[in-house]
């Protein structure tokens, strides 16, 4: 929570420096950056502060460390797709060891977010599957913001849309080092929990 605000959005934006327009946090911008990209790029940052206070929102608010929370969503993303997660692919997409991973679904069970069954392929390996419990839990620290967002996006016409998803894949593929992938295995729907 930003003492100087009271608000719990992420930390305040700086102010600028005395005596010029620009804000401590700028320092990659120089009076030869265009004032719109400069917006842009600011803006973006605004979101990613924003999106990461929400999720420790959730988190604390569902008494889950980040990497769990990113475990359940990768289950839940998962079962949307038709698609079984294993503990195998947790460890993988977590980047972790298998005891780590071990550690975390004993976490997530205890919490009833998370169930092991048995691999009826194999007989020997485990299927994890969400909780009704964990699908609650989320929906209540979310509340309704996965509507209000597809509001927001639904309001945007054609143009418009096609303009923000090329921007944002474009910000994906540069962050990713130019290794986009899509698919259940690897890019994971953050917001398929609050569905």
């Amino acid at each position: 929570m930003s003492e100087r605000t009271g608000e719990t959005t992420g930390a305040p934006s700086p102010q600028p420096i005395a005596g010029t327009d620009r804000r401590p946090n700028s320092y990659w911008y120089d009076e030869r950056t265009e004032n719109g990209a400069r917006q842009v790029l600011e803006a973006v940052r605004r979101l990613r502060r924003a999106d990461q206070a929400m999720r420790h929102r959730s988190e604390r608010y569902m008494r889950l460390n980040a990497t769990d929370m990113e475990a359940l969503r990768l289950i839940v993303a998962r079962e949307r797709c038709g698609v079984a997660t294993t503990p195998g692919d947790v460890t993988a997409h977590l980047d972790v060891t298998s005891a780590a991973t071990t550690k975390l679904l004993g976490r997530l069970e205890a919490a009833g977010f998370v169930t092991r069954s048995r691999n009826p392929l194999d007989g020997r390996g485990q299927l994890l599957q969400s909780t009704e419990a964990a699908h609650r839990e989320v929906r209540r620290s979310l509340g309704d913001m996965h509507a209000r967002m597809i509001g927001l996006a639904a309001a945007l016409d054609d143009d418009q849309q096609r303009a923000v998803i090329g921007f944002l894949d474009a910000l994906v593929e540069l962050f990713d080092g130019g290794k986009h992938v899509d698919g259940p295995n690897e890019a994971v729907d953050h917001d398929a929990t609050a569905r």
